[in-house]
């Protein structure tokens, strides 16, 4: 089960203790923006996420160095080390959000961690919902499972006129 950890002193930082549910001993997950991040651990992100193992995966890697999405980027922390990337922008009820973890920390419980730390942290910069998210790549089932668990962070519940004028968002 992952426990929430006290946020850094630098808000809007957000810490997540892992537990039982990720394979290997408790981690600090931290998700911080991209200008938190030193020189080496950006440059790393950089390198890892140009790997050809890489081409085909979505997300942030396709925007990390462009200048007019700096502000909207952010670093996932393991640590001290940099092992994903995240996106997010627009609209504060229908934010646009994208992820990249390194292939090196899949399958391993990480993803679900990175989820909840990321709900936690738009939830905290006043992001009240989620827009659609596309899935993409090589591991559309594991992607699709973290889109429906950061989907139920920002669940809201509708009246019945919702599902009488809209009953393909149900």
């Amino acid at each position: 089960m992952l426990q929430e950890s006290v946020a850094s002193e630098r808000s809007p930082n957000i810490e997540w203790l892992t537990g039982a549910a990720v394979v290997g001993p408790p981690l600090r997950l931290a998700i911080v923006p991209k200008s938190d991040l030193t020189t080496r651990q950006s440059d790393f992100l950089r390198a890892r996420m140009c790997l050809l193992q890489h081409a085909d995966d979505e997300g942030p890697r396709h925007v990390w160095d462009h200048p007019s999405c700096r502000p909207m980027l952010l670093g996932v922390l393991a640590g001290s080390t940099a092992i994903g990337a995240i996106y997010h922008g627009g609209p504060s009820y229908a934010c646009d959000v994208a992820w990249w973890l390194d292939s090196e920390y899949r399958g391993r419980g990480l993803g679900s961690a990175m989820v909840e730390a990321l709900a936690a942290h738009l939830k905290s910069a006043g992001i009240t919902g989620v827009g659609e998210i596309s899935i993409q790549g090589r591991y559309r089932q594991q992607s699709a499972a973290l889109v429906r668990r950061l989907k139920r962070r920002f669940a809201v519940e509708r009246s019945s006129w919702w599902f009488l004028r809209f009953p393909d968002r149900a």
